[in-house]
């Protein structure tokens, strides 16, 4: 149709009907006509076939629903105060368009890294962003051309003088010519409408309206009378109708209707995100003067403030004298004795907003005292600079003497409650203090349900004092390597431990008893038959890697436990290597049965032991792999994963070695594995 002469269309009609008053071409590429016939069905206006002039059918009226959503839109039912309403709204989403753009840029850390990896740490942060930066443009679309047409409507554009130029026909008339070269010329995708003479007097004209001006045409000679160009503002308008609602393309009404979809979303997610910052805001008991406790926070979307939040109540509650505050706001802290800092990492490794001034002011403000610190960081395996800024506030305090560790540097994959739950259960372990956090950050107390002790084992002597449960669940939906909570008092703070699926419903746990320990204590004198009761928490960043091409397994003490249930279920038999590090001979007899199953039926391919405390000679795990680095570097390359459980010490040691040999290597460093999900760890 878009190539079609006008000159043919307007002859059919002319064979066609009597009289022809105008015929339009919508925004669908639809030819409506407007005409008389000595038939009644053919009188009127109605849509033709452009070839040939027939009606094809009627023009439908509007629904209701579309009159009522479109007065709605444009002005609330309340007229002209309605309109002006309309058009400050859209203003107003248009700035938070652009400032939301700004934001995403600055979050991505630079427009090349626009629509780089989100790592989703938060639910609505993350679609916020996701659905953000696919819709940014088309919102931004929607809001300019709603905030002109408000203009437009209101006149406060400035319009300019039509500009007409009549011209003087020096043609000679022939009243019988019908022929007109100029619509010869045209097609139909040229034009927007044609008015036809009133009558076959020479004085009236074609009215010819194309998408930028306006052409009288003479109905004999076919030359140009006059023409009207229109002025910039009213092709603007034009456009920005089109592009705001979609008229005359399907494909941009589609993706105008998903972003409108989103605006709704954005609505919703932003009040959430707003809600939760808010109410995380820090109040404080004590004055930066009194407190003997600082806890300092870096946080950029709230997350990691909460836990901070979390850890002061719990401590306020035990008459401690603690504060809290932002990195940014560190100063000079009199009574303090205990400095701990959780930290997230924003981007590439840089700060938090609210924490990028801290290093500086750690030079600048000193303390004569002797300060116990402990740090925190949260950040994603999935960005190489893993809880990178909380490596440089260790770097940075190291070289202050007055300033010594509590506990190594602690780092935390997506916000993990749980993980934080037990490093704030070791700190205060270091302080002689029952800590209690919350059971979930929610504050919701979970659903307990009964765990039925099948089996038990125990290694005691000198140097051991480790048992292990073999106990069954009323429910099936967990796997080895997901965490299995116990709170045996409501005054106690919940023990996390990591479990191993060894069958359906049956779970196998290894405990080392302490002796002040309220919940090694209170399993271990449980017997065969008795129940206790639990919750178990998906772990899901260490479940043995269903695609991995090999895995090797490193593990101390209990943290061998996940590891038998996964290898009662490497039913794959992916090529396993399992290193481990007890004490004696006797730490490994009540594992030896299921390591010696697995080797068997080939779900393991092979095994090595070190034992500290045997014959005078202290060798660990990290003594068994130091030969083996070159190996472990090119399981690595090759696609392989590493998981590592046990103590954190034995973690800190091992990544240590694993990053020193990456570098050695010369081929990816350690944090490319981590972000990679091919180094997980699950270490206390």
């Amino acid at each position: 149709m878009e190539d079609l002469p006008l000159s043919q269309l307007i002859d059919s009609l002319k064979n066609n009907y009597e009289e022809v008053i105008d015929i339009e071409i919508n925004k669908n590429h639809f030819v409506k006509a407007s005409v008389f016939s000595m038939e009644d069905e053919l009188s009127g206006e109605f849509y033709i076939n452009p070839f040939n002039g027939d009606k094809i059918g009627d023009i439908p009226k509007k629904k209701p629903l579309f009159e009522w959503t479109t007065n709605f839109h444009r002005s609330l039912f309340l007229k002209t105060p309605g309109r002006i309403f309309i058009g400050i709204a859209s203003f107003f989403l248009f700035l938070i368009s652009i400032t939301g753009t700004i934001l995403l840029i600055k979050r991505q850390k630079g427009f090349k890294k626009l629509f780089a990896k989100i790592v989703k740490d938060d639910f609505y942060q993350y679609y916020h962003v996701i659905f953000g930066r696919l819709s940014l443009i088309p919102i931004i679309i929607i809001s300019l051309t709603g905030v002109y047409l408000s203009l437009y409507r209101f006149e406060l554009i400035p319009e300019k003088t039509l500009e007409s130029r009549i011209f003087e026909s020096t043609q000679e008339i022939d009243l019988e010519n019908t022929k007109i070269d100029l619509f010869n010329q045209l097609t139909l995708q040229e034009i927007s409408k044609l008015e036809f003479p009133f009558s076959s007097d020479e004085e009236d004209y074609y009215i010819l309206d194309l998408h930028s001006k306006s052409v009288k045409v003479h109905q004999y000679s076919g030359a140009i009378i006059e023409e009207i160009e229109y002025p910039f503002s009213e092709t603007l308008q034009k456009l920005s109708f089109n592009l705001h609602t979609g008229n005359g393309s399907i494909l941009w009404s589609i993706i105008l209707g998903i972003a409108s979809l989103n605006i709704l979303f954005f609505l919703y997610s932003g009040a959430v995100i707003s809600f939760k910052r808010l109410r995380t805001s820090i109040k404080n008991k004590y004055s930066p003067e009194e407190a003997s406790v600082i806890i300092l926070i870096g946080s950029e979307n709230g997350g990691t403030k909460r836990k901070g939040i979390l850890l002061q109540q719990a401590l306020l509650k035990l008459k401690k004298k603690v504060y809290l505050d932002e990195l940014n706001n560190y100063r000079e802290y009199r009574s303090m004795k205990s400095l701990i800092i959780l930290t997230s990492t924003y981007g590439e490794g840089d700060p938090p907003s609210n924490a990028d001034r801290f290093l500086e002011l750690l030079k600048e403000i000193n303390h004569s005292q002797h300060i116990d610190y402990s740090i925190v960081g949260f950040g994603s395996h999935a960005y190489d600079n893993f809880c990178q800024f909380a490596k440089d506030i260790d770097k940075a305090l190291t070289k202050y003497q007055n300033y010594s560790p509590t506990l190594p540097i602690s780092f935390i994959h997506n916000q993990d409650y749980a993980e934080f739950n037990i490093w704030a259960t070791n700190w205060a372990k270091t302080k002689d203090l029952n800590l209690q956090l919350p059971e979930s950050l929610g504050g919701k107390k979970e659903k307990l349900s009964p765990f039925k002790i099948l089996e038990k084992n125990s290694v005691q002597d000198e140097y051991n004092d480790t048992f292990t449960l073999h106990v069954e669940a009323k429910f099936n939906n967990f796997q080895s390597g997901d965490l299995l909570g116990l709170q045996p008092s409501q005054d106690s703070a919940i023990r996390w431990y990591s479990i191993a699926k060894t069958a359906p419903r049956k779970i196998l746990l290894s405990i080392k008893r302490h002796e002040l320990g309220l919940c090694s204590n209170y399993l271990n004198d449980l017997s065969i038959g008795e129940q206790f009761e639990g919750f178990i928490k998906k772990n899901k960043d260490f479940h043995f890697p269903s695609t991995a091409s090999e895995v090797i397994l490193l593990s101390n003490g209990t943290g061998i436990a996940p590891f038998i249930g996964m290898l009662q279920h490497n039913t794959k038999k992916v090529k396993t290597t399992l290193f481990w590090g007890g004490r004696t001979e006797d730490s490994f007899s009540i594992y030896q049965a299921w390591v010696q199953d697995a080797m068997d039926t080939d779900k393991l391919s092979r095994f090595e032991l070190a034992y500290s405390r045997e014959n005078g000679e202290l060798k660990y795990v990290q003594d068994l792999i130091k030969p083996e680095l070159e190996y472990l570097v090119e399981t690595l390359n090759n696609g392989g994963v590493i998981m590592i459980c046990g103590a954190i010490n034995m973690q800190n040691d091992v990544l240590k070695l694993i990053a020193d040999a990456c570098k050695n290597a010369n081929k990816h460093n350690i944090e490319y594995y981590q972000a990679n999900h091919q180094i997980l760890t699950d270490c206390y």
